[in-house]
């Protein structure tokens, strides 16, 4: 469910954008919650599974492969906060040593499980699994190429949307110390 929400939200927000159709930018009337993004995203998440089972492979199987392929894409993410977190903290003039040091371990630490899950080369099709991630990754920075090129302030709006989300931030941040 975890995944299924953040994969809406992600598809909500690209949406918005018109990375992707604008369709799943629709929010639900009444709950105010994105709707066609979580029905989109939960129709992906059920017809895989449901294919792969339908190919006469084990529920177990399935499972441990669509969960190799998503764990790339956490520790991927993981990967850029730890990098993204003291250029942050930079802009906002509060970096300090200590998070240098904890970003420099974190990236350490994650190292052990994306080298552990190429190297020893894993069996088939484990073995498979980093170049489907990459594959994914490839035509996801094509998409947005494309889409770029064809919106020449996508990346201006997206970053009007990111300083008005900080901005909401550090307002709730002070708005709740006052309290």
């Amino acid at each position: 469910m975890a995944c299924a929400n953040a994969g809406a939200r992600v598809l909500f927000s690209i949406g918005r954008h018109r990375i992707v159709n604008s369709s799943v930018a629709n929010v639900h009337h009444g709950n105010k919650t994105p709707a066609v993004s979580i029905s989109v995203i939960s129709l992906i998440f059920s017809l895989i599974p449901i294919i792969l089972i339908a190919f006469n492979n084990k529920i177990s199987d399935v499972y441990g492969w669509l969960g190799t392929v998503a764990t790339f894409g956490f520790l991927f993410n993981y990967v850029l906060v730890t990098i993204a977190t003291p250029i942050y903290l930079h802009k906002e003039k509060q970096l300090k040593i200590k998070d240098i040091i904890v970003s420099l371990v974190t990236f350490g630490i994650l190292l052990i499980p994306i080298i552990g899950s190429i190297y020893p080369v894993p069996s088939y099709p484990y073995n498979l699994f980093p170049f489907i991630f990459l594959g994914w990754l490839a035509i996801g920075a094509i998409w947005f190429t494309v889409q770029k090129s064809k919106n020449p302030n996508l990346i201006a709006n997206i970053q009007s949307d990111v300083n008005g989300i900080n901005e909401q931030f550090k307002m709730d941040i002070k708005s709740s110390k006052v309290v």
